[in-house]
């Protein structure tokens, strides 16, 4: 059996899914799509090429060849989706994030490579200005900080890019596409909610890493250079992602902080402003420690919304720590990233 050509002329689709509340409707229309070289002939590999639409605004094309006979033995297929509006998609986005959508578009380029059972794909998925709505309490909704991998994942333009590679064999038991999209996704928001520093590209010669933390001499909770350009980085940061919550949490080491309050350490930095905070000539006691730590936090707070302009209600002052004995050469302000 051969057939030279089959076109597709204004075909289309409506669907409903009424197991989901409320019922998404959508429809779908491809207004040209050609097929040509359908064949039994195990070896043959027909042609498509396809356009059309989803609810009429977002557009469809794809492309490629495959086996007619078996598409897991042999395809080539390239399909791209511009402009689908994700608010449609908020019944989904409820039961399975547990946040509806307010605003957003989704872009996608989808290219899969089969050929002696081994698959090679390739998604590219575009978030064009996400906002979630209200949270929606469901059972179904999947346990991961979504908001904050959503205010992490964008860029300043407020697009989020995903890239996601599916490798495997179809005759692996095991191999199965939409888990493999599904888990790449998953482990891409855990990540980010779990390490929101390694998400950060570098800013003005300072990584992500090198943002988690800033440094204090011993003793002493007076800002000093490189610090305060480490800060510019970071509320540059902070202004091109204008949803974050950064969290300030001033430390103290008992050990080296307790000694230079106490006169028996050095002081590295002679400069008049640097005098220690609360200093005893005796025992320090942790009074002294915690008002140290804080005025650290509050040197960090000040110069932020005073000098870098980043609006008060973005910096959260969080309870100070004292720690036994130090973590490196200097004291540390520690940061955190969240989201309202």
């Amino acid at each position: 059996m051969r057939v030279d050509r089959i076109r597709l002329d204004r075909f289309t689709m409506d669907f409903t899914d009424a197991s989901i509340s409320p019922t998404f409707v959508t429809r779908v229309e491809i207004s040209d799509g050609v097929v040509r070289g359908l064949s039994s002939d195990p070896s043959a590999h027909a042609d498509f090429k396809l356009n059309g639409s989803i609810d009429r605004t977002a557009t469809i094309q794809g492309a490629g060849k495959m086996n007619p006979m078996n598409a897991l033995r042999y395809s080539k297929v390239d399909l791209s989706l511009k402009d689908l509006a994700l608010e449609p998609l908020s019944p989904y986005s409820g039961k399975f994030i547990g946040y509806r959508i307010d605003r957003g578009s989704l872009h996608s380029e989808l290219s899969y490579r089969v050929e002696e059972d081994a698959v090679n794909g390739n998604n590219i998925i575009y978030i064009d200005h996400l906002n979630l709505g209200p949270k929606v309490d469901s059972p179904d909704a999947v346990n991961l900080p979504i908001k904050l991998a959503v205010a992490l994942l964008k860029d300043r333009n407020g697009r989020i890019t995903l890239q996601v590679p599916v490798i495997g064999n179809v005759r692996d038991p095991k191999f199965d596409s939409t888990t493999a999209i599904k888990s790449a996704l998953t482990r891409t928001i855990k990540e980010a909610g779990s390490d929101p520093f390694a998400t950060i590209r570098e800013i003005d010669g300072f990584k992500g890493e090198d943002l988690r933390v800033l440094g204090f001499d011993f003793g002493f909770a007076a800002l000093q250079e490189p610090e305060t350009q480490k800060l510019d980085a970071l509320a540059k940061y902070l202004q091109a992602k204008n949803t974050l919550i950064l969290g300030i949490a001033g430390t103290a080491d008992r050990q080296m902080d307790g000694a230079a309050l106490a006169g028996t350490l050095p002081a590295e930095n002679d400069a008049s402003d640097d005098t220690p905070s609360e200093a005893a000539a005796g025992e320090t006691d942790d009074e002294h420690l915690k008002d140290l730590a804080q005025s650290r936090a509050q040197a960090v707070s000040t110069y932020l919304i005073e000098q870098a302009g980043i609006d008060p209600r973005r910096v959260k002052m969080k309870p100070t720590q004292i720690k036994p004995e130090a973590d490196g050469e200097r004291a540390t302000v520690e940061f955190s990233l969240s989201v309202e």
